[in-house]
């Protein structure tokens, strides 16, 4: 057999020092990151009634803190449209889940667990933390002026025609237009952004935003209602047409390039012409 010298045998313990070193680095890290999430997020459980069953449902929620609570929409965001745990492919999975009720703690630890794991929301998450607690930080992403409308114009989502040829459109967290946007580049942040921008101004006692969101629907609709041949047709045309209108929009622009020029310094992106 043969046998090793001085110099391997110091090599060999080296490397497996090394190897020791960085498995325990990777341990902290997963480590930390959960412990990181598990500190902003929480589960909350609702219940309701089904063939007279007590059945329930949870929605992760941020945790209050002083400082993150007045950008708690960018973040709802993020909770309610990154994580793979929404997605129709994991319906099965947040049946068994929900199932566990009446063991809301079991329940909880399982689904916040789902979230904590979830590598790309966690991502997400993290950029738009570090921007809030270190506003001294250089963004490295930026999108423009354009990209913003377009991104803000998608949430103004029509989804339903009335008998009366009226159309139903909503402007909402989850169900909107965002997705069928058909780009190479990442626009998640920049919707969030735009998300909370658009509600902040909701919720002033006069909304440019909601005016002019009524008024553009109002004009897409009259110029595609003489032609109507089918709701489904005169829903995706008018639907098309309120974003294009949106898009263009001044009070809109104006809005969100206020809101820019306030929040620049808490923002994970830079915004440009």
């Amino acid at each position: 057999m043969r046998k090793m010298n001085l110099n391997q045998s110091n090599v060999l313990s080296g490397v497996r020092t090394l190897f020791l070193l960085i498995s325990a680095t990777l341990v902290f890290c997963c480590t930390s990151q959960n412990n990181f999430l598990e500190d902003h997020i929480s589960i909350q459980i609702s219940t309701y009634e089904s063939d007279n069953e007590i059945k329930a449902s949870a929605l992760p929620k941020l945790v209050q803190d002083r400082e993150l609570t007045p950008f708690e929409r960018r973040f709802e965001y993020l909770l309610l449209n990154v994580p793979e745990f929404h997605s129709s492919q994991m319906t099965k999975e947040r049946k068994r889940l929900f199932g566990l009720y009446p063991d809301t703690l079991k329940m909880k630890k399982k689904i916040l667990e789902k979230y904590t794991q979830d590598e790309e929301f966690s991502t997400y998450f993290e950029q738009t933390l570090a921007a809030i607690k270190n506003p001294a930080k250089v963004q490295e992403k930026s999108f423009t002026t354009d990209e913003m409308m377009r991104v803000a114009s998608r949430f103004f989502y029509c989804d339903a025609v009335n008998p009366d040829t009226t159309v139903q459109s909503r402007v909402c967290v989850e169900l909107n237009g965002v997705d069928e946007l058909i780009e190479g580049k990442d626009v998640t942040l920049l919707a969030a952004f735009c998300y909370e921008a658009i509600f902040n101004d909701f919720d002033r006692a006069v909304s440019p935003v909601s005016a002019a969101w009524n008024t553009e629907r109002k004009r897409a609709v009259e110029r595609y209602k003489p032609s109507i041949t089918s709701f489904e047709i005169f829903l995706e045309d008018v639907k098309q047409e309120l974003y294009d209108r949106m898009e263009r929009n001044n009070s809109l622009k104006q809005i969100l390039v206020e809101h820019y020029k306030t929040h620049k310094d808490n923002l994970p992106f830079e915004l440009t012409e």
